[in-house]
């Protein structure tokens, strides 16, 4: 009898279900997570040649991010994070006031002063994280004034990091980055008010995709790992979470900036309280963003230190038309129609 009711458990239990699974049970990941632009900063601006501060190309850059990032910050779908603007310690006061309006219509967004040195940690955010409670993982996304990214780039970050957290498969660092934009040609053009977009042709020193600058992000163990993506540059981290190519025998300073991008991370491990080395695998410490294409716009224009683009494959651009070229990006038409029409184009140099 004893084992006849003991058969019976057994097969009742072999077709018992909780309901629930275990990763159910594990509490989510406290996140803080921030957004950083560079605002005509001296030490690390992306324009042409020339002094970043001059007023016709800060008009430009005010323009720039009208239409373009600052829109694309607050169209994201998911608003829980940290948007801050670094500008240069000697930008005119009545230009400061001017992008402190644009960060003024949105909550949690702010203007800090550029220092050298300052970003690349994340002390900096000290204060604000410690006042939203407390974080186990600070993401850090990178967004230039003449980038967007998709409407939902946020909450696709967010649901990927809670993700591998519940499966406890959230490594101590790693990357995120689009490999699929689109480009638009931000210039004069009969027939296309809004512009010229081609498709995004440009390749690593290896001829591989990479990821962009737009929505590159750092995801990093805190406090453990004060890394934030502002010590990083995104062309690298592909091969640098890799062994090196045997192609890159041939490109000594290549390799010694990959390799620099590992010591960096092994010294920050090594010196923390995680059970890891800092040895990197581009499995476990890159992530290629899964969205749709586009996922990013990568406005080419005249003030941009990759101006070249404006003048590659010009036998591939079409107008743009709105909504189907930047399908889930959204775009002011009115606004950047004005900004096309009526700034003056900077000269090419």
């Amino acid at each position: 009898m004893s084992q006849a009711w003991s058969d019976l458990g057994a097969r009742q239990l072999a077709g018992f279900s909780l309901g629930f699974s275990l990763e159910d049970l594990v509490q989510p990941a406290r996140i803080f997570h921030a957004w950083i632009t560079y605002i005509s900063v001296s030490n690390v601006y992306s324009g042409t040649r020339g002094d970043p501060l001059e007023p016709q190309r800060l008009e430009h850059r005010l323009w720039l991010m009208k239409a373009i990032s600052a829109l694309s910050v607050r169209a994201q779908t998911r608003q829980d994070f940290a948007w801050f603007l670094i500008v240069d310690a000697g930008l005119p006061a009545s230009y400061r006031a001017k992008w402190q309006a644009i960060v003024s219509s949105r909550p949690n967004s702010h203007i800090v002063t550029y220092q050298p040195g300052k970003f690349e940690p994340l002390e900096w955010l000290h204060e604000a994280i410690e006042a939203q409670g407390g974080a186990d993982y600070v993401p850090t996304t990178a967004l230039d004034d003449d980038d967007a990214v998709r409407d939902r780039h946020c909450a696709y970050l967010r649901a990927h990091v809670d993700d591998l957290h519940r499966r406890g498969a959230l490594p101590e660092l790693q990357f995120i980055g689009c490999e699929n934009p689109v480009q638009s040609d931000f210039r004069r053009a009969a027939g296309a008010p809004l512009g010229m977009c081609k498709p995004w042709i440009r390749r690593d020193y290896l001829g591989q995709d990479y990821p962009i600058n737009a929505g590159f992000t750092l995801c990093s163990k805190y406090p453990e790992l004060s890394l934030s993506v502002c010590a990083f540059k995104h062309s690298d981290v592909v091969n640098a979470c890799r062994p090196n190519h045997p192609k890159l025998s041939s490109k000594p300073a290549l390799l010694s900036r990959l390799q620099a991008l590992r010591n960096l991370i092994s010294s920050a491990a090594q010196a923390s309280t995680l059970d890891w080395d800092g040895s990197l695998s581009l499995e476990r410490n890159y992530h290629a963003v899964s969205l749709a294409m586009p996922q990013a716009v990568v406005v080419n224009h005249g003030d941009n230190i990759q101006q070249a683009r404006l003048d590659e494959h010009l036998d591939w651009a079409r107008p743009v038309t709105l909504p189907s070229t930047f399908a889930g990006i959204t775009v002011d038409a009115e606004f950047t129609a004005a900004f096309l029409a009526q700034l003056p184009p900077l000269a090419r140099t």
